[in-house]
């Protein structure tokens, strides 16, 4: 998230301007219950996992007795598919301008650009009995994280991780460290 927040100023002002009014100190961050409040920071979350999947490659999943019909070609039964989510989470034909980094998608009230957008394909933590247990955890997590950092520093993303964005995959990133300078705040 943090690399696309420093790819688009607005977006990292607007998370900014959002975490430092709803947190008026560092003790208030220790409130979890404001956490969910933080509508943008949320957007932005969900958009940096949509554009980069922290599981590439999801769980695969087998085909039940007497096959079943994807996409309309016929799939035996016990054959194994996947559907990567950069093809799902990347594809026009579920996300408007789906290369690009838009929190807004995720809003409540959004630009209706984006109400043809099939919200349900974007599933980070997977679906039915393989989901993962730790989802409400990992989400509250992540949100503490960012409110904290982003409510006591001010980012700015090194050049020499401009191009953070290209790497290698396989079925988990090959990733290089991200380097930003952090600057603590003016009070």
């Amino acid at each position: 998230m943090t690399f696309f927040l420093l790819q688009h100023p607005e977006a990292y002002r607007r998370l900014v301007e959002e975490v430092r009014t709803t947190f008026e100190t560092e003790e208030d961050l220790a409130d979890a219950a404001r956490l969910p409040t933080l509508k943008w920071v949320d957007a932005c979350i969900k958009e940096a996992q949509r554009l980069h999947s922290p599981l590439p490659t999801p769980l695969p999943r087998y085909i039940p007795a007497g096959g079943a019909d994807i996409c309309g070609q016929f799939v035996p039964e016990g054959s194994c598919v996947v559907v990567t989510t950069d093809a799902a989470y990347r594809s026009k034909d579920n996300f408007h301008d789906p290369l690009s980094f838009r929190p807004e998608r995720w809003l409540d009230e959004r630009d209706p650009v984006f109400e043809n957008d099939k919200r349900e394909v974007f599933q980070p933590f997977l679906l039915g009995p393989k989901s993962c247990i730790g989802k409400p955890m990992a989400l509250l997590q992540m949100r503490w994280i960012a409110a904290t950092i982003f409510w006591k520093y001010d980012l700015e993303l090194r050049e020499e991780s401009r191009n953070w964005i290209d790497q290698r995959v396989f079925v988990l990133w090959e990733q290089k460290p991200l380097l930003v300078n952090l600057k603590l705040r003016d009070s």
